[in-house]
Order: C-alpha cells, then sequence, then structure tokens
C-alpha cells in the first residue's frame, strides 16, 4: 500500500505543480475544472446518486463553472464572500453531528451542498491564477495545507490522547491541532522568507499572515472533518478508488476546497489580489 501510494504521488504531484506554474489561466480553468468534474462524481456517490444521475451531477457543476467564468470579477468576488455563510453553517453542521444529519443528510440537499463547494472552491483557484503572483499565493496555500496535515499527523500520533471531534472523525487529536497550528505558521514564514514577497513590508504585514496561517489551519481540519461527515453518514471510508492507495480525488482535496474560498476572501481584504 506505501509503495502504490508513493508511485501515485510520485505521477501526479509533478504534473499538478506544472500546471500550476505552466498552464495559462484559461488552460488552467479547463485542467482544474476537470479534476473537479471528477471530484464531483465522487461527490455524487457519497451523495447516495445512481450512475446515471451522477453523471448529470458532473455535468452540472461543470456548466456551473463555465457560468461562474463569465461572470464579471466583482460578482466573482461578491460570490466568494457569500460562500463563506455557507461554510460557516457547515462547520456548524460538522461540530453538531450527528444531530446536524436531518438537516443535510438527503441525496439531494448533500448534492446541491456539493455543487456549492466545488463551485466556490474553483472560482476561488481560478481568481488565484489570475493574479500576477497568482503562483506563488496558490503554493503559499498549498503549503499551509500540506504542513497542517503533516503537522497534524505526526502530533496526533506523538501525543495525540483528547479526541476532537470523535462521532465525526475519531483518528482526529487535538494534541494534531497544536502540532497543525505550529507546522503552518512556521512552514508560512519560511515561504514568505525565501520567496521575498513580503520584501521591504511592515511588521504588520508578517503578522497578518501568520494570522492568515492559522486560521487556514483551523478551516483545513474543518474541511477534512466536513467530508469524513459526509463519508460516514454514507457508511463509506474514501470518496472513490480512482488514485491507487489515496482513494479519492475528494479525499486529497477535502481540506484545500474548504480553505480556498476564505483564503481568497482574506487576501482580498488583505490588500494582496
Amino acid at each position: 500500500m506505501l509503495k502504490t501510494r508513493i508511485i501515485t504521488a510520485l505521477i501526479l504531484g509533478p504534473l499538478v505543480l506544472a500546471a500550476i506554474i505552466f498552464l495559462s489561466p484559461l488552460y488552467f480553468a479547463i485542467f482544474s475544472a476537470i479534476v473537479l468534474a471528477l471530484a464531483a462524481w465522487e461527490w455524487g456517490d457519497l451523495s447516495g446518486l445512481p450512475a446515471r444521475s451522477r453523471l448529470f451531477f458532473s455535468g452540472a457543476v461543470l456548466l456551473a463553472f463555465q457560468a461562474m467564468w463569465d461572470f464579471d470579477v466583482q460578482t466573482q468576488r461578491s460570490l466568494l464572500h457569500a460562500s463563506l455563510v455557507l461554510w460557516g453553517i457547515i462547520f456548524w453542521w460538522v461540530k453538531t453531528y450527528p444531530g446536524s444529519a436531518t438537516v443535510w443528510g438527503s441525496s439531494t440537499k448533500r448534492a446541491f451542498l456539493g455543487l456549492f463547494i466545488l463551485c466556490f472552491s474553483w472560482l476561488s483557484l481560478n481568481l488565484l491564477k489570475q493574479h500576477e503572483q497568482g503562483v506563488f499565493l496558490i503554493f503559499l496555500l498549498l503549503a499551509m495545507v500540506w504542513a497542517a496535515d503533516i503537522g497534524a499527523y505526526f502530533a496526533g500520533r506523538r501525543w495525540g490522547d483528547r479526541k476532537l471531534l470523535p462521532a465525526v472523525s475519531p483518528g482526529k487529536t487535538w494534541a494534531g491541532v497544536y502540532g497543525a497550528l505550529v507546522s503552518t505558521v512556521l512552514v508560512t514564514f519560511l515561504m514568505l522568507f525565501f520567496s521575498d514577497y513580503l520584501q521591504n513590508a511592515p511588521v504588520s504585514s508578517w503578522l497578518l499572515f501568520a494570522l492568515l496561517a492559522v486560521v487556514m489551519t483551523v478551516v483545513s481540519i474543518a474541511g477534512d472533518l466536513a467530508e469524513s461527515m459526509v463519508k460516514r453518514h454514507r457508511g463509506v471510508k474514501d470518496s472513490g478508488k480512482i488514485l491507487p492507495g489515496h482513494g479519492g480525488i475528494m479525499d486529497r482535496i477535502d481540506s484545500l476546497v474548504a480553505a480556498l474560498p476564505l483564503y481568497t476572501v482574506a487576501l482580498i481584504q488583505m490588500g494582496h489580489l
């Protein structure tokens, strides 16, 4: 299993990184739309949809991407601000699970939930890509999410006694949260320092990014828990089997799709986008 995971990562990792670096905004939008359409297929299964309906659902997601691409920038940004309300509701559902399942648990509601999650994450990602510093800003978010995941894993294994939300994900611990926070802030500072992105910037800018790293850590963990909640309700371990050794695409991007809208909105408010 470990060998399979490593081989898959060695193949897909460079492909994704190359797409971020080298593709134009238009072709990157197409590339990311295809990836998220595959994720939509998986979400259709998590929603309990039959195969034909899952195909229709993936097509609906692609049509929504096309519609959002045609919006003006101000409308796109307004949609992202509105998406934060949805994510606030989702995080509340995670906290109150399993009782909250009576609100979102039907197949139709889960499908609409996935539609909005995937659309807002795709829009956020492509707004970042269109910026002149977009490649770095995307890599910075990826570094935050990966650092949170790695820090949580090792801290949780070493000191993880107190469970975070056992009804949603028995493996998550408070020690993992603290480990994620430390590693994310550290990696964020290293990325900013070696990139010179904040060259000659005041201390307040560094502090704002430290705060952003903390918030992204919490949101990425919550995004992971949100997918775990849906999988537990569906009664499955993984979102799919498309990635050998890794499960499904949604299993790999659950934290990222949660972090993207808030990250993008935060950068807009901070004047970096």
